[in-house]
C-alpha cells in the first residue's frame, strides 16, 4: 500500500475542521507555549476541512523535491490520487483550496522563536475543466495567461514554510487518507494516532488519558471539557471509522477508564506514487 507524508500532528499546526464563522479574520490555535496563526487573503479565507488533502500533497512534495518551487500534478491527477471523482464541482473546489493556500500567511510562535511569512510566494496553476478561483481559471503571478496549458503547475513556497513542512513530515497510509477525505476530524485523529504508535516500544504500550493536561481532549483541540460523555462518544466513533479502513489500528479504549491504550505500529517505508 502506498504511503504519503502528512504534517506531524502537533495540535498547533492543524487547520480548522470547519470554515470559521468569520473567514476574513485571523484564525489561531495554541497548545502549551506554542501558537499557530493563519491570516487569510482578501475574499479567500483560511484553509479548512478537506483542505488537509492539499496540505498532505504539499508536505509529500516538499519531502520528495529538493527545491521549494514544487512541481504539482495536474488537477485531474490530484483528484485521482486522493480518490475524488474528476467532476466540475471537484475541480472548482480544488481551485478554491489551492487559492486559499496561495494567499494565506502563517505565524508559528514558540517559547524561544517566532516564524512568520507567506505559505506560498508565487504560483502557476491551471485548474482546468472551467474551474476557477476568484473568477480566474489560471494564476501566474496573479495574472491570467493563455499559454498556461503548456506549463507545469507549480507553487513556490516561502523558505520558512518549506522548511516547516520538511522538518515536521510523518508517513501516512494513502488508502486511509482516501477513506477519511470527507472526515477532517477523523483524519486529524488518524494522523496523531499513527505518529504516536510509531514511537511506542515493541514490547510496551502507551496509555493516553482522555482528559487533563496533555490528554487527548486537549490534543484534539476540544474546547468544551465539560462534555466528557460526548468526547468519549466521539473517540469511539473515530476508532470505529478507523477500523474500517486501517487494518493496523493500534488503539482501544480501556474498559472503565478514561484512557486510550496505544500499541506499536512500525513506521512504513515510503513508496509514494
Amino acid at each position: 500500500s502506498p504511503f504519503v507524508y502528512g504534517l506531524r500532528p502537533h495540535p498547533a499546526f492543524w487547520l480548522p475542521v470547519r470554515r470559521p464563522d468569520n473567514s476574513a479574520q485571523e484564525w489561531a490555535r495554541s497548545w502549551g507555549k506554542v501558537e499557530f496563526r493563519l491570516r487569510p487573503g482578501p475574499r479567500i479565507g483560511v484553509p479548512y476541512g478537506q483542505d488537509r488533502l492539499i496540505l498532505i500533497l504539499l508536505v509529500s512534495l516538499a519531502v520528495k523535491q529538493p527545491t521549494r518551487k514544487l512541481q504539482l500534478p495536474s488537477g485531474f491527477q490530484i483528484l485521482r490520487f486522493f480518490g475524488l471523482p474528476p467532476s466540475g464541482r471537484n475541480y472548482s473546489r480544488l481551485a478554491e483550496r489551492l487559492a486559499r493556500f496561495r494567499y494565506t500567511e502563517f505565524t508559528v510562535v514558540t517559547e524561544s522563536v517566532a516564524v512568520s511569512g507567506q505559505i506560498c510566494e508565487q504560483a502557476a496553476l491551471h485548474f482546468g475543466s472551467g474551474a476557477s478561483a476568484n473568477g480566474i481559471s489560471c494564476v501566474e503571478c496573479d495574472r491570467a495567461d493563455r499559454n498556461c496549458e503548456e506549463r507545469l503547475n507549480s507553487m513556490t513556497l516561502s523558505e520558512s514554510f518549506w522548511q516547516l513542512l520538511r522538518n515536521n513530515a510523518t508517513p501516512l497510509e494513502l488508502r486511509v487518507i482516501r477513506s477519511l477525505s470527507n472526515s477532517p476530524s477523523t483524519l486529524d485523529f488518524y494522523s496523531w494516532l499513527a505518529a504516536r504508535s510509531y514511537i511506542v516500544r515493541p514490547d510496551r504500550f502507551a496509555r493516553v488519558p482522555l482528559f487533563g493536561y496533555g490528554g487527548l481532549c486537549q490534543l484534539m483541540g476540544t474546547s468544551d471539557l465539560a462534555d466528557r460523555r460526548g468526547f468519549r462518544k466521539q473517540v469511539r466513533k473515530w476508532l470505529a471509522h478507523l477500523r474500517e479502513c486501517w487494518l493496523q489500528c493500534p488503539a482501544v479504549l480501556a474498559d472503565g477508564e478514561d484512557t486510550l491504550v496505544v500499541c506499536r505500529v512500525p513506521p512504513p517505508r515510503i513508496g509514494w506514487l
